[in-house]
């Protein structure tokens, strides 16, 4: 029995809530950061510049009390501070060495100065708050001076930007929460499109396809992905039921002779035939067999190649030397028929590739092969091999009957034999074939990246063979 997923447990786990909290937590953290530099730039540089010239003011006024003697003059200097009209005001208390305030315009008690170093304080002067930060710097003959400037703007910085990040920081989180939520929900619609289309193929109806909305993004790119995977699922189902169909036609022919002969043989035996008339029927008999063998052979042969199942031996492929070779084979068979098989020589040479070379030849080989068979006597193949810098192409054009370019996008399908009207009106035992040629050349194009095409001829049928020198 299958366990029931609680809608809790769907939400926890699901992509949609990942996605919507990790945008959240990476909102919230770019709105952190940005408001963290603006609190170091809008106080924490500020505050340091204010803090350099405290130390700076502090040196200035050290420098002039070296004793009892100097205190009129610091006392001077420190008033003309405070008449400073600059941004920060200065604040100032100068305390004797039992505490007593000499001179000074802070409102608090001496004794909260103790020892020396910052400190920060707030207090009021008149109708207004300050705040300053302030330096105890310890004197001759026990005098302390206190002297900082006003930092009550900054504080009211300091105090708006805490609150600022604070409530800043957790809107981030819900605006966050949000944006991802909307993102998410987008993004689950998109896969659930996807789903939806695998399931009803999964049911048996190979003609879904997963919907492309046009915009062009990394979803529709997807979809169109999926989408041409389920049109080669779809086009090879359909190859499978054709090829059980055509598996089915094509044997039942040899089987009904072989049976027949069979049952004549069986005759035989009864005394009623002449021994030549059953030799006769016994090479009948075998050559259906053999027919038929010929058939399964070249059917597992394609099998293997398009699933990947053949050993691949790929070296480097001499096609020039393979294609002379393969002419040469087959110029005794020409002869015979009074046929012209020539091989156009290249001025350079031609470059080689990476490729198996056992299947190349075989490819060649049927070529050349069918060609023969549907040249008349007296007619001609031409055999031609060009290269650029992508691609060497095989040529082969032939003088037969050619095929009716409504029927060339089927050539390569297995079993398939266009009938043209002069195999149809002179049967010749030399046409006859099963079919499984062209697919198997088709299947070695493809197991090395290559392509085959059937381009407009004025007499024949002209097939080329395109193989890519880079794989």
């Amino acid at each position: 029995m299958a366990q029931r997923i609680s809608p809790f447990s769907k939400i926890r786990t699901s992509f949609a809530l990942r996605v919507a909290a990790l945008t959240a937590i990476l909102f919230a953290a770019l709105v952190t950061v940005l408001l963290g530099l603006t609190y170091i730039f809008m106080f924490k540089q500020p505050l340091e510049t204010i803090r350099l010239k405290v130390e700076k003011d502090t040196s200035e006024l050290s420098a002039v009390y070296e004793g009892p003697s100097d205190e009129a003059a610091l006392i001077n200097m420190l008033e003309s501070f405070e008449d400073d009209d600059g941004p920060y005001s200065f604040f100032y208390l100068l305390l004797s060495q039992n505490r007593k305030i000499l001179a000074g315009n802070i409102p608090l008690d001496p004794n909260v100065f103790q020892g020396q170093g910052w400190e920060r304080v707030e207090f009021e002067t008149g109708y207004s708050e300050n705040s300053a930060l302030l330096k105890k710097v310890p004197l001759a003959g026990g005098v302390t001076l206190v002297a900082g400037r006003d930092i009550e703007a900054l504080d009211e910085r300091e105090e708006l930007l805490t609150e600022t990040l604070g409530w800043g920081a957790g809107l981030a989180l819900l605006l966050g929460l949000f944006g991802g939520g909307v993102i998410s929900l987008a993004v689950t619609r998109r896969i659930e499109a996807i789903n939806k289309a695998a399931q009803i193929v999964m049911n048996g109806k190979l003609g879904s396809r997963i919907p492309v909305r046009g915009s062009g993004d990394d979803f529709d790119n997807l979809s169109e992905t999926l989408n041409k995977m389920l049109d080669r699922i779809e086009e090879l189902l359909g190859m499978v039921s054709s090829v059980s169909d055509n598996i089915a036609h094509e044997l039942r022919t040899p089987m009904a002779r072989l049976m027949a002969d069979l049952e004549d043989i069986e005759e035989y035996s009864n005394k009623t035939l002449t021994e030549p008339k059953l030799n006769h029927m016994i090479d009948q008999a075998h050559a259906q067999a053999d027919r038929m063998r010929q058939i399964f052979d070249a059917l597992l042969r394609i099998s293997r190649i398009q699933s990947g199942r053949e050993n691949n031996n790929f070296q480097t492929v001499n096609l020039h030397a393979m294609t002379k070779e393969a002419v040469e084979l087959y110029a005794p068979m020409a002869g015979q028929k009074n046929i012209s098989l020539n091989l156009t020589e290249t001025a350079q040479p031609l470059p080689q590739f990476q490729g198996d070379p056992n299947l190349i030849f075989q490819a060649v080989t049927n070529i050349l092969d069918n060609a023969l068979k549907f040249t008349p006597s007296g007619g001609k193949i031409s055999v031609t091999l060009t290269s650029d810098q992508r691609n060497i192409t095989l040529g082969v054009t032939d003088s037969g009957p050619g095929v009716p370019e409504e029927e060339k996008s089927r050539l390569g399908e297995r079993f398939y034999q266009p009938i043209t009207a002069d195999v149809t009106e002179k049967p010749d035992s030399a046409h006859i074939g099963n079919g499984l040629g062209l697919a198997l050349v088709r299947a070695i194009i493809e197991q090395h990246n290559g392509s085959i095409h059937f381009p407009k001829s004025a007499q024949g049928l002209f097939v080329e063979l395109v193989f890519p020198l880079k794989t």
